[in-house]
């Protein structure tokens, strides 16, 4: 009997940290702040920064819309599911990249809460 228990505890313990960490909790973050990183011609770079809940988050990526000259961006973080986490927020950040379909100007909205984080720029 005692056997069969420490053989129970053994596989629990082998088996348990695999299951806890084999999938991701996904969700959307909100964009603190953001610095252009690259441009060039019509391609642009920018860095976007925002903060996870606790020590686990990483970026995971961007999603990004482009309605007329509009670009609506958002950015994604995630973290092992059951993961043993700090409770400490974690700053993140991450470089969203894209290429305008042409010159002219161009309105970069990044998904805030409260004020709007919006800039414009222009490519020739």
């Amino acid at each position: 009997m005692r056997s069969l228990a420490l053989y129970m505890l053994l596989a629990t313990l082998l088996i348990a940290p695999i299951m806890g960490c084999s999938g991701t909790t996904t969700r959307e973050v909100v964009i603190y702040d953001f610095q252009v990183e690259e441009r060039s011609e019509l391609s642009i770079s920018f860095r976007l920064h925002s903060q996870w809940t606790n020590g686990c988050g990483e970026v995971s990526g961007f999603s990004s819309r482009l309605e007329g000259n509009r670009y609506s961006v958002r950015m994604f973080g995630e973290q092992p599911t059951n993961a043993g986490c700090t409770d400490n927020m974690k700053p993140i950040s991450g470089v969203w990249s894209t290429r305008v379909p042409s010159p002219g100007k161009y309105m970069f909205s990044f998904r805030h809460e409260g004020i709007p984080l919006d800039t414009t720029i222009v490519f020739e």
